[in-house]
Protein backbone atom coordinates (compact mmCIF):
# COMPACT_ATOMS: atom_id res chain seq x y z
CA UNK A 1 0.00 0.00 0.00
CA UNK A 2 2.86 2.53 0.82
CA UNK A 3 4.64 2.27 -2.32
CA UNK A 4 1.07 2.72 -4.45
CA UNK A 5 0.72 5.62 -2.03
CA UNK A 6 4.05 6.96 -2.64
CA UNK A 7 4.13 6.61 -6.78
CA UNK A 8 1.03 9.16 -5.98
CA UNK A 9 3.02 11.16 -4.33
CA UNK A 10 1.33 10.57 -0.81
CA UNK A 11 3.28 12.43 1.94
CA UNK A 12 2.48 9.65 5.07
CA UNK A 13 3.12 6.80 2.17
CA UNK A 14 6.33 8.36 1.28
CA UNK A 15 7.60 8.92 5.12
CA UNK A 16 6.24 5.63 5.61
CA UNK A 17 8.22 4.08 3.42
CA UNK A 18 11.37 5.78 4.36
CA UNK A 19 10.95 4.43 7.86
CA UNK A 20 10.51 0.91 6.16
CA UNK A 21 14.18 1.60 4.69
CA UNK A 22 15.26 2.76 7.19
CA UNK A 23 14.38 -0.59 10.06
CA UNK A 24 14.33 -3.32 6.86
CA UNK A 25 10.84 -3.81 7.72
CA UNK A 26 9.62 -5.40 4.65
CA UNK A 27 12.46 -4.20 2.22
CA UNK A 28 16.16 -4.78 2.60
CA UNK A 29 17.48 -1.76 4.77
CA UNK A 30 19.09 0.83 2.90
CA UNK A 31 20.06 4.38 4.76
CA UNK A 32 20.40 6.04 1.93
CA UNK A 33 16.37 5.29 0.27
CA UNK A 34 15.23 5.91 3.75
CA UNK A 35 16.76 9.59 3.07
CA UNK A 36 15.51 10.29 -0.18
CA UNK A 37 11.80 8.80 0.66
CA UNK A 38 11.79 11.17 3.76
CA UNK A 39 12.99 14.08 1.78
CA UNK A 40 10.37 13.38 -1.07
CA UNK A 41 7.73 12.92 1.92
CA UNK A 42 8.90 16.79 3.12
CA UNK A 43 8.16 17.87 -0.42
CA UNK A 44 5.42 16.47 -0.62
CA UNK A 45 3.40 18.04 2.38
CA UNK A 46 4.84 21.42 1.21
CA UNK A 47 1.20 22.36 0.33
CA UNK A 48 -0.85 20.45 3.47
CA UNK A 49 -1.27 22.18 6.69
CA UNK A 50 1.67 23.06 9.09
CA UNK A 51 0.44 20.55 11.81
CA UNK A 52 1.43 17.97 9.10
CA UNK A 53 4.53 19.09 7.58
CA UNK A 54 5.46 19.68 11.09
CA UNK A 55 5.06 16.31 11.69
CA UNK A 56 6.11 14.49 8.73
CA UNK A 57 9.11 16.74 8.85
CA UNK A 58 9.93 15.78 12.55
CA UNK A 59 9.66 11.85 11.79
CA UNK A 60 11.77 12.37 8.74
CA UNK A 61 14.80 14.21 11.04
CA UNK A 62 14.41 11.24 13.54
CA UNK A 63 15.08 8.65 10.76
CA UNK A 64 18.10 10.70 9.69
CA UNK A 65 19.13 11.70 13.27
CA UNK A 66 19.03 7.94 14.32
CA UNK A 67 20.73 6.80 11.70
CA UNK A 68 23.63 9.37 12.31
CA UNK A 69 23.82 8.25 15.87
CA UNK A 70 23.82 4.89 15.20
CA UNK A 71 26.64 5.08 12.62
CA UNK A 72 29.15 7.30 15.73
CA UNK A 73 27.75 5.02 18.70
CA UNK A 74 26.94 1.58 17.02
Amino acid sequence: WWRAGAEKNFPYCLMNLGRAYRYGRGVDESYSTAVDYCNRAVKAAANLNAQTRQHIAAECAKIKDRSILESIFG
